[in-house]
């Protein structure tokens, strides 16, 4: 990275006036002139790239660029933490072009007709921002930047809804796949002007734990899609998939683990899972 370190009068002023001044305070855990050092390498990196160079640095980014949570309870917490976009508390901050909420909440802003963007949560390192809505969340920012990235982390058996409207960029994580959050948020993103042709559904293809299909559960999301007149495309149900966009692109990382076992004298224990990355990697756009 430093031997592409470069200038800030290089970069974009405004971009990274705006970056600097959300970061300008010096902490014990801190130092803003390290952090500025590290957003110029990075901006000067991204912009270098190609495409396909772009996009696999906003993935790693999303996956990587983030200090995990220690967690000594949880035994999988190495795997977990890894896809969690968990940012240090300093870097926290938010943006007046966001807004996010409940699914709930959003039911109710449609009905009345109103559209007001508030405060919304982001984390970034470097002049990446990444939006990671919890389950039964939403978010949707009214102007992506070229290194932004929307996503969620590691699903199994939620829905994502992606959405496009101009330069907004919508995204709805459903907890569970559940079909009345489904098709009330695809009713109240319509109010707001989505159409189903720039919307998606990524659904889990559910099966069961031998590997038999679990038809019907498919079949009613497929119903659902089809009833709105929107493209559905699933993953699998039994591993690990996350499923993100930037400004101009929508892909989906399929992953898989191996738990690493160790011998007690209570016998073999799970004791690591390792992350088995890129197992399939889809860009839909």
């Amino acid at each position: 990275m430093m031997k592409r370190y470069i200038s800030g009068v290089d970069i974009a002023d405004a971009d990274r006036e705006a970056v600097r001044r959300r970061f300008d305070k010096p902490s014990v855990y801190f130092d803003p002139g390290v952090f500025m050092e590290g957003y110029d390498a990075m901006a000067a990196e991204f912009d270098a790239a190609d495409r396909a160079g772009r996009r696999t640095l906003l993935t790693n980014r999303y996956f990587d660029g983030f200090a995990p949570v220690d967690d000594a309870q949880t035994v999988d917490s190495q795997f977990e933490d890894r896809f969690s976009v968990k940012a240090p508390e300093r870097m926290i901050t938010s943006e007046d072009r966001t807004r996010e909420g409940g699914v709930a909440d959003m039911f109710e802003t449609a009905r009345a007709g109103v559209r007001k963007f508030t405060n919304g949560t982001m984390w970034q390192q470097g002049p990446t921002r990444a939006f990671d809505p919890p389950p039964g969340n939403y978010v949707e920012v009214s102007s992506l930047g070229r290194q932004d990235v929307v996503g969620f982390s590691a699903s199994s058996s939620c829905t994502a809804i992606f959405a496009r409207h101009g330069q907004k960029l919508f995204m709805a994580h459903i907890l569970s796949s559940d079909g009345d959050d489904l098709n009330r948020t695809l009713d109240a993103i319509r109010a707001l002007g989505y159409s189903p042709d720039k919307t998606r559904l990524f659904s889990p293809f559910w099966t069961e734990p031998d590997g038999t299909t679990m038809g019907s559960w498919n079949h009613r999301l497929e119903q659902i899609a089809d009833a709105h007149g929107i493209q559905i495309d699933f993953f699998p149900h039994a591993g690990q998939t996350t499923i993100f966009a930037g400004q101009s692109a929508t892909w989906s990382v399929g992953t898989d683990f191996k738990t690493i076992y160790k011998k007690t004298p209570r016998g073999e224990i799970a004791q690591l899972r390792t992350v088995i990355r890129d197992k399939t990697y889809r860009d839909y756009e």
